[in-house]
């Protein structure tokens, strides 16, 4: 179901834009960096599952790291997904984005650390 327009609609649609592209310049900045760094996927969970399926069919160097990371990596993620949903039910078509906002920053201070 769409969510109501509280107040001005123009300034909910300027906020959903500064919020949306502050998620995508994270999620791409965090994505470089998690690849560069440490050969892994941290938004894309096709390429850990792709890793992880590699890793147990084969023994092949090309694979950077062992089969817990890639696991670790996707489990994490669904954590994530899980703690979403559980802050959304609470501070229904608010809580998510403030939790969202807050974990972002973090995440990029701890990258730029």
């Amino acid at each position: 179901a769409p969510v109501a327009m509280t107040g001005n609609g123009t300034w909910v649609r300027t906020q959903e834009l500064v919020l949306a592209t502050a998620f995508a310049l994270v999620a791409g900045y965090t994505d470089v960096i998690t690849i560069v760094r440490w050969r892994g996927f941290c938004t894309m969970m096709t390429g850990n599952l792709i890793f992880l399926a590699r890793s147990f069919l084969a023994d092949d160097p090309s694979i950077p790291h062992t089969r817990f990371f890639y696991m670790l990596l996707i489990v994490t993620f669904f954590i994530g997904i899980v703690a979403y949903r559980v802050v959304e039910m609470r501070l229904p078509n608010r809580g998510a984005s403030t939790i969202g906002i807050m974990l972002g920053a973090a995440q990029l201070a701890a990258m730029m650390a």
